[in-house]
């Protein structure tokens, strides 16, 4: 009896350490599985496979565009702007991001970033919304190679915006709020697809964009993105004839003359710059039309000059944002009012509610919209 005992109560041992150790190599494959979990491996535009140890908390971008995505979907994940916002930028930006430390950028043949900085500040993620090329994939590598913080490239097209945002939300952990951006995104703007297509090849209006404070700094289609919004909507850019000048794969303007401008004589005239108010203290859109050697051009004729909205960022370029899908539907509505009917001030404050998380008050849309309608 007491040797079935002790081969009972040695069993017991046994199978008690068995269960132990069980769940100690159970427990431990859940942390693995767990740690393995939390990395995020994501296959970016431009092909090259980012990992990420987990979702970010702290993001930057190479250039102003990538900064409007990330502020877009959680702006308390932005580590800081390219550049300090501007006084009339900030009244459309919530208060407690209007002072983020200007941290540079990557853009240009310049770059203006402190990369110490950077890695001081624990930044786990930099978008760069750049020409998907070479040039720009051996940036990114070098940028990571420097800093050690993993770069995910993306493109700045238009009709990539909605992937855009599904990249840039699993990335920052917000996959439900950039789903729902990215939908509004690929609703509207297959909606102005739609209405672009219907307008007759005849009734096409041509347009010219300024992009120089003297009016005489323009692009042709299909070179950079500050021509898309027009591409879009199926306008004829009287400046295609022209050549252009590209500094790491992004075109930087072309200047024309006032002669050349003269003989292709545009429909409409749009101002497209970063700062209506600059040292000259009025609109482009405005000098223009008080020069009087514009004066025998049929836009400034039939008062067809206007300046792009740009608060808080240009509503059609400048950066080259989601914030095109409002600019696309603003430009539309007003060369094509019968086709593209809109209630401009209605769209914005939809825009706006839900990519910069405030409401507009017709104030705020007064001054976005002053030169920018009719």
């Amino acid at each position: 009896m007491k040797m079935k005992k002790t081969k009972f109560l040695a069993l017991l041992l046994a199978l008690s350490l068995l269960v132990l150790f069980s769940g100690c190599g159970n427990k431990a494959a859940a942390q693995d599985q767990s740690g393995k979990s939390e990395k995020i491996v994501i296959t970016d535009m431009a092909g090259r496979q980012v990992e990420l140890e987990k979702a970010a908390t702290k993001a930057y971008a190479t250039n102003a565009i990538g900064q409007v995505y990330i502020y877009n979907i959680n702006p308390a994940k932005l580590a800081g702007w390219t550049s300090a916002l501007t006084e009339g930028q900030k009244k459309y930006i919530l208060k407690e991001y209007q002072d983020l430390p200007a941290l540079g950028h990557w853009a240009g043949a310049t770059p203006t970033v402190n990369n110490e900085q950077l890695i001081k500040m624990n930044i786990d993620v930099i978008f760069s919304i750049v020409p998907l090329n070479d040039t720009q994939k051996s940036i990114a590598d070098n940028i990571t190679k420097t800093t050690g913080i993993p770069v995910i490239m993306l493109s700045y097209q238009m009709d990539d915006i909605p992937e855009v945002y599904t990249i840039i939300g699993k990335a920052l952990g917000e996959e439900a709020t950039a789903a729902k951006l990215g939908a509004y995104c690929e609703k509207e703007l297959q909606e102005v697809k739609t209405l672009a297509a219907s307008i007759p090849e005849e009734k096409r209006a041509s347009i010219y964009l300024a992009e120089s404070d003297d009016g005489l700094t323009t692009d042709p289609s299909g070179k950079t993105t500050h021509t898309t919004v027009g591409e879009y909507l199926g306008l004829k850019n009287v400046a295609d004839a022209v050549s252009v000048n590209a500094a790491n794969g992004v075109a930087a303007g072309t200047t024309i003359s006032l002669e050349q401008l003269l003989s292709w004589d545009p429909d409409y005239i749009i101002g497209d710059l970063s700062d209506l108010d600059s040292s000259y203290g009025k609109s482009l859109s405005e000098r223009l039309c008080e020069d009087p050697k514009w004066a025998g051009l049929t836009a400034v004729k039939e008062k067809h000059v206007f300046d792009a909205p740009i608060y808080p960022h240009n509503w059609i370029d400048r950066p080259a944002s989601s914030i095109r899908v409002l600019g696309v539907k603003w430009l539309g509505n007003l060369i094509y009012p019968d086709v593209f009917k809109y209630d401009i001030r209605e769209e914005a404050k939809e825009y706006f509610s839900l990519f910069y998380h405030i409401e507009l008050t017709d104030d705020m849309l007064d001054e976005m919209l002053k030169y920018s309608q009719k």
